[in-house]
């Protein structure tokens, strides 16, 4: 992945609030979808935001039980949630990791991931993030946030492309997922898949995809017209 990239990170999930952190020109990728707080950590002093409204990842409310696992390991994951929103990172994790030990569930192993990512613990995430996966299969989020950090911090983009479509098998119709998949195919130079995906998303209601569209189209047509060029040159004459 180019380091030119321009970010649009998630710092929550409910409303998928977003800040951009420069980096250079190239297209942005949207980044990190956190299942837990209810309230984003404040990073209003560093952000410019936008919002689309999304789905929200709680704990998941089974039915109502007298089981004692599943009430401690709701309340750790409670308890998890409400340190998350006071920005104690390590708090957060330690009782997501409790309610997960207590009773494991999708949903705590999928906070915990976001925990670790936060930390700087990548690889570690990812495992988390797959253990969500084992136990709640339909979470695409889990798979784009994977997507993420293997096409941003671990440069392997192959792995990135398999998990986004493995989360736009699961929500086909997701625009924001579409577009991150066609970033990654843009830093690719992948142009025409990436102009084909950038179209969906925009048809999808992802507007940040339109100027990628844009400027993907042109490339795209420079890079037509410089290969008829050379097969035009001397020595390819039939």
């Amino acid at each position: 992945m180019s380091a030119s990239l321009r970010l649009l990170t998630a710092c929550e999930r409910p409303l998928f609030h977003a800040f951009r952190r420069t980096t250079g020109y190239m297209p942005r990728l949207l980044v990190q979808r956190l299942a837990a707080p209810k309230t984003a950590p404040s990073c209003a002093s560093v952000c410019g935001f936008s919002s689309t409204t999304r789905h929200y990842a709680s704990h998941s409310s089974d039915a109502v039980t007298a089981d004692p696992e599943t009430i401690k390991a709701r309340e750790w994951f409670n308890e998890g949630t409400q340190k998350w929103n006071n920005e104690d990172l390590h708090g957060a994790l330690d009782c997501f990791e409790k309610s997960a030990w207590t009773k494991a569930t999708g949903d705590a192993y999928y906070n915990i991931a976001n925990c670790q990512l936060q930390l700087g613990r990548h690889e570690a995430a990812i495992k988390s993030w797959k253990k969500s996966l084992e136990l709640s299969p339909n979470r695409s989020d889990a798979h784009v946030n994977i997507a993420n950090v293997h096409a941003l911090l671990l440069k392997d983009p192959e792995t990135a492309l398999a998990h986004y479509e493995e989360a736009l098998r699961l929500e086909p119709n997701d625009g924001e997922i579409r577009y991150n998949y066609a970033v990654v195919l843009d830093s690719m130079g992948r142009l025409e898949k990436a102009v084909e995906e950038y179209k969906l998303s925009v048809q999808n209601g992802t507007a940040v995809a339109e100027k990628n569209l844009r400027n993907a189209m042109a490339r795209l047509l420079t890079k037509k017209a410089e290969d008829k060029a050379k097969n035009a040159g001397p020595g390819n004459e039939k």
